[in-house]
């Protein structure tokens, strides 16, 4: 059944499912889902209450459901790439719907590439939903990573939502609503769904026969993120090589204050990042953001508030004081620009030597 996709978000959901009961349901929604809070897993569930299909295999057979999502152009033809060339690769993705943007790009095996949607999928989308619904009832567009359309595919989406189709349901998920055109913004019923309770973690890895209190303390480290309990539970060793590496950052950086010869280890280290898969250098960098965050609870006196936990017995206590007023704000922006170049595919080698230079200036800034 659709309904054991979703973990949490009962009360939007059976909101949900009785406004599409009442056939009261918008013609456009967007879910914002920030964290793995489960805006995928939403949007399938509402596409089986309009379609009449309550099982993954029936709605994803059913002839009027259309998936758009950010691809890779693997094609040597030079045609374009859409989203239908890769639907048995989705459907796998979509049978634990809570993967990110970045389990997705592995899966495709993108490299250093970038997905995005792109004005031929668009086109593609324009023509097929144009067609007399195969049911004879409603179709429904699910657009996940809404925030992937480039300037022209966004601007073409937003004349088909201007004038949509007879009985044609459009479901965005988006990980970022500023990331979208504020026309289509107006357009759609936005939904923010909200980080999920340590409880209702813990009650889905229960019955996923994780042991209860394994499950109470991945819940206590997932800020409320269903994929980020189910990548503690299956990936942890990923979470401890990037552990690992950001210590070994951290503590090279400290040292390079007084010992100018570190140098040469610094861009070694940016050097074995460079290495790395790009999905996987996101993925450091937004543990290198927890990690400052972390630091900055327990800096102010709000330990209580963190979930943080090393692999390595590392101790936080003695980190915490390098992160102040003096620093954090930098120390943030930092790390959020070289996601952001990261997701822009810069040159990674680059990018983490000046990271890591910055942070040797950075965390030897004392608070005034």
């Amino acid at each position: 059944m659709l309904d054991d996709l979703l973990v949490g978000q009962k009360i939007l959901a059976n909101n949900l499912k009785e406004t599409a009961k009442r056939k009261q349901l918008p013609h456009f929604q967007i879910f914002i889902d920030e964290n793995g809070y489960g805006g995928l897993a939403l949007s399938l569930l509402v596409a089986g209450e309009i379609l009449n299909a309550q099982t993954h295999q029936a709605l994803f057979n059913h002839p009027d459901l259309h998936f758009v999502f950010p691809v890779i152009n693997n094609s040597s033809s030079g045609s374009k790439s859409i989203s239908s060339d890769f639907l048995d690769l989705w459907r796998g993705f979509c049978e634990n719907p809570y993967g990110s943007y970045e389990d997705w790009m592995q899966l495709l095996s993108a490299g250093n590439k970038q997905g995005l949607i792109g004005k031929h999928e668009i086109e593609s989308l324009h023509k097929k939903i144009a067609l007399k619904a195969y049911s004879g009832g409603a179709k429904v567009v699910v657009l996940w990573g809404a925030e992937t359309l480039n300037e022209t595919a966004a601007n073409k989406m937003l004349k088909i939502l201007e004038e949509p189709p007879t009985q044609t349901f459009f479901i965005f998920v988006a990980s970022d609503a500023k990331k979208l055109l504020s026309t289509i913004q107006s357009r759609g019923q936005i939904s923010v769904l909200h980080p999920l309770k340590q409880e209702e973690i813990i009650a889905g890895l229960v019955t996923n026969q994780t042991p209860i209190e394994q499950a109470q303390n991945i819940a206590s480290r997932s800020d409320g993120s269903w994929h980020k309990a189910l990548a503690f539970t299956t990936n942890s060793s990923a979470e401890q090589y990037y552990e690992s590496l950001w210590i070994k950052g951290l503590r090279s950086a400290f040292q390079a204050k007084n010992n100018k010869g570190i140098v040469l280890e610094l861009m070694q280290w940016a050097e074995e990042l460079s290495r790395m898969q790009r999905p996987e250098q996101i993925a450091f960098v937004q543990y290198a953001l927890d990690f400052i965050r972390h630091g900055m609870l327990y800096s102010y006196g709000a330990s209580k508030a963190s979930t943080f936990h090393s692999f390595h017995n590392f101790d936080i206590n003695r980190f915490a004081p390098f992160i102040n007023s003096a620093n954090v704000i930098e120390l943030v922006t930092l790390l959020d620009q070289s996601h952001y170049h990261l997701v822009r595919n810069a040159n990674a080698k680059i990018l983490f030597s000046d990271l890591v230079l910055k942070l040797t200036r950075l965390l030897h800034q004392k608070e005034v």
